[in-house]
């Protein structure tokens, strides 16, 4: 067990708590690698930035192995009625989905890119977020929507699912918000993979969502590099900056 309990807020922490972080990712970074990731699970969480346009595009990139994997349906956190639309891909791969919500961020085309590339390969695309003019006065009302939306897919045992959502639904041991998506599934006894996602920022435009990650891994040299990391067995996802991005691996982007 790699212990990193004792590093330092970003605010404070010093360049030697970076450099250790930095070595610990150089000596354990792989190559991304899906099946790995996956394992023999039927649940996916891809944890994302609402506000980083290539999580999306990077599911694109990997469609042809997700369709190898047998992943049956890609979930989106978008509202459900955007649904209709999206059942028309199978039979009308070039259907015009602008003005269709496809994700909850700024980035919309991306989102679309990943949902055609991947509907090309046969998976069916599933919104999971409540209809927009719907408002839920509690969080864990929508939360528990979500999951249900999730769930009910896997009742069929032929369905393998992944899912495209905000890093903070991913996690599955954050006990301050024991109501997130991963949380409530592996309370269910689901058995869950998940990954967050980081990286892949435009240099002209660099947007920055996890400094004490970020800056660790521009420590490492590694910015332009895409990597994953296990982080099954470190227990660097109980400091305070990271407890809500808890996940099973880490895959970084390289810049764009």
């Amino acid at each position: 067990m790699v212990d990193f309990s004792e590093v330092q807020s970003p605010g404070n922490m010093l360049w030697s708590d970076r450099l250790l972080i930095a070595k610990e990712i150089t000596r354990r970074k792989q190559e991304i690698d899906y099946e790995k990731i996956a394992g023999h699970n039927r649940l996916l969480l891809l944890g994302e930035s609402h506000f980083d346009s290539q999580p999306p595009a990077h599911i694109a990139e990997f469609a042809d192995v997700f369709n190898k994997m047998g992943f049956t349906h890609y979930c989106i956190e978008a509202p459900i009625n955007s649904q209709p639309f999206l059942d028309k891909l199978s039979s009308n791969p070039d259907i015009d989905l602008s003005g269709v919500t496809l994700g909850p961020g700024f980035n919309q085309a991306s989102y679309e890119k990943a949902v055609r590339a991947l509907a090309r390969k046969g998976i069916k695309i599933v919104t999971v977020a409540p209809d927009s003019t719907k408002s839920y006065t509690k969080f864990e009302d929508r939360e528990a929507y979500i999951k249900s939306r999730v769930l009910n897919l896997l009742t069929d045992k032929k369905n393998r699912i992944l899912v495209l959502i905000g890093s903070f639904h991913i996690t599955k041991h954050f006990d301050r918000h024991p109501v997130w998506l991963g949380q409530l599934a592996a309370q269910e006894g689901t058995s869950v993979a998940s990954a967050y996602i980081i990286g892949g920022h435009n240099k002209a435009n660099p947007k920055i969502f996890n400094v004490l990650l970020e800056q660790s891994i521009c420590a490492a040299n590694l910015l332009n590099t895409s990597f994953m990391v296990d982080m099954r067995d470190v227990n660097m996802w109980n400091h305070d900056s990271l407890e809500q991005y808890q996940a099973d691996y880490l895959i970084h982007l390289p810049e764009k």
